[in-house]
This record gives C-alpha cells, structure tokens and sequence, in this order.
C-alpha cells in the first residue's frame, strides 16, 4: 500500500470524526436547552447554507473580476 494514500485517509477519518463529535455536541447542546436534538441540525444546516452562499458570491465576484482583467489584457493585446 502507499503511505500517502494511508496518512490522507487516516487525515480524513481524523476530520470526520472530529466533525461528527462537533455535529454530536452542537445536538446534545440543543436536546439539553430547547428540548429536542433537531433543533442543533437546522443550526448545523443554517451554518451550512450561510457558507454555500458565501462561496457562491466569492466566487462569482472573483470570476467577473477575473474576466474583466483577461477583456483589458485581450484589448491592450491588439494595440500593441
């Protein structure tokens, strides 16, 4: 086997599980105060969906400024 294939997959096996203790805790917290675990999911997916959007419009500023910067150098091109 390849070490580089064993240390990435024990890397992510060591991220899930220290994801599935935060999604654990963040359940137990919302059983503990408001009574019921589901609660702790719909702020799990609300954090989810709020990054998704970020992403979205980072990368859609990004692309646009990345495509202005290629017209100007594609017009400067042809002056010279």
């Amino acid at each position: 086997m390849n070490v580089k294939v064993i240390k990435k997959f024990l890397s992510y096996v060591g991220i899930t599980a220290v994801m599935m203790s935060v999604f654990f805790g963040i359940t137990l917290l919302a059983r503990t105060y408001f009574g019921h675990g589901g609660y702790g999911l719909i702020v799990v997916l609300a954090v989810f969906m709020l990054w998704f959007l970020y992403t979205m419009a980072k990368s859609d500023v990004e692309s646009k400024e990345r495509e202005e910067l290629y017209n100007k150098e594609i017009a400067n091109f042809g002056r010279k």
